[in-house]
């Protein structure tokens, strides 16, 4: 048994001599398929990892809802989407009415992002936010809201129309550097109209 496994590598290696060439180029075709083979994996891995951070990020059973098409960047809309009705809170009553699947629901305002808002403090300024405004249930239904310092817009807030603020994590250090901006000033397009002087830092979330 031995002697027959020893004849059949002597033999395996004379091929190998004499066609060197071939040999070579089996060799490197194995090579270059394990290759591929593993880049893709990596790539898939890589890809499934970056739609389960975004899914995370939103919540993976939250769905928004707009008039306007997703994916679109630059220009202005078609006159379709310009056409079609806005949606409005009496749209978010009526899904929680008729859709019984539906835990929550919560509607927010947001700018485009070619309009630029700053909020300013004495220590600093910053521009091209996320800019929006909320309903007291926005920090339970949208997940990446969390809050870190704080506490988020309440109903009272809601109901006396006062003028609050949430912070990003990554806002809150430039307009606050030495930190602690719960209960302090900042303004919102200060330039373009005082009325939003006096608004107050009530916390700071995630996004």
């Amino acid at each position: 048994m031995a002697q027959a496994y020893g004849e059949n590598m002597r033999q395996a290696l004379d091929t190998l001599r004499s066609h060197k060439l071939r040999s070579a180029l089996t060799v490197f075709g194995v090579v270059l398929g394990v290759s591929v083979i593993m880049l893709v994996a990596a790539l898939l891995t890589g890809f499934d990892q970056k739609i389960q951070e975004s899914v995370n990020q939103y919540g993976a059973d939250t769905a928004f809802i707009t008039k306007w098409d997703q994916g679109r960047h630059g220009g202005p809309p078609p006159l379709e989407e310009q056409q079609r009705k806005p949606l409005t809170v009496e749209d978010a009553k009526a899904i929680v009415e008729r859709c019984t699947a539906v835990k929550q629901v919560t509607v927010f305002l947001q700018t485009s992002w070619s309009h630029n808002h700053i909020v300013r403090t004495k220590a600093g300024d910053v521009t091209a936010i996320d800019f929006r405004g909320v309903q007291p249930n926005f920090g339970e239904v949208y997940a990446n809201a969390a809050t870190l310092e704080g506490r988020f817009i309440s109903e009272g807030d809601d109901l006396h129309k006062e003028k609050v603020v949430m912070l990003g994590e990554n806002v809150a250090p430039v307009l606050f550097p030495e930190g602690h901006p719960i209960g302090k000033d900042v303004m919102i397009d200060g330039s373009v109209s005082s009325r939003w002087r006096g608004r107050k830092a009530q916390g700071r979330f995630r996004l």
